[in-house]
């Protein structure tokens, strides 16, 4: 019955999204999408999430049901989805494996989440995982020539 915690990681910067949502389901899983593309407008969430790469655990067995490009990546294959396993270990820094999430805030979580994207990275020399992110959003909005969405939902 605890809660748990959704991570994404953005493969180009290394960003993390991470929302603590009801359980280890399909359905909780299926409905944090459902919430994030409609916050930010299907057009948005599609030129943002171009596709997903995730696990074969059941509670990802669903998507295909939300989101028209999901990857699986292989059974006991971590090293596929190797920059998602290197931010949940930087994740369990501060929320401790196998301790409920519900002893945790969203607040914590979310502050958690700040920390881990703005820490300096070595392999962008110093500049942390949001610099590089901002940078690639800057870029897409000066092609398009208008914003695509107001990005403070992506970490709230």
């Amino acid at each position: 019955n605890d809660s748990v915690v959704l991570v994404m990681t953005d493969r180009l910067s290394r960003v993390n999204i991470t929302s603590k949502i009801a359980g280890k389901t399909a359905h909780a899983v299926n409905q944090f999408f459902i919430n994030l593309r409609q916050k930010m407008g299907t057009d948005a969430y599609y030129r943002i999430f171009k596709t997903i790469t995730s696990d074969n655990g059941s509670e990802f067995s669903e998507l295909t049901q939300v989101h028209d490009h999901v990857f699986y990546a292989d059974p006991y294959s971590p090293w596929e989805r190797g920059s998602n396993e290197i931010n949940n270990r930087f994740l369990r820094k501060e929320i401790t494996k196998g301790e409920a999430i519900n002893n945790y805030s969203s607040a914590q979580i979310i502050a958690t989440n700040d920390w881990m994207n703005h820490y300096p990275r070595a392999m962008f020399n110093g500049h942390s995982s949001m610099d590089i992110y901002r940078k690639a959003f800057y870029q897409e909005i000066s092609q398009l020539h208008q914003p695509i969405i107001n990005w403070s939902v992506l970490f709230i």
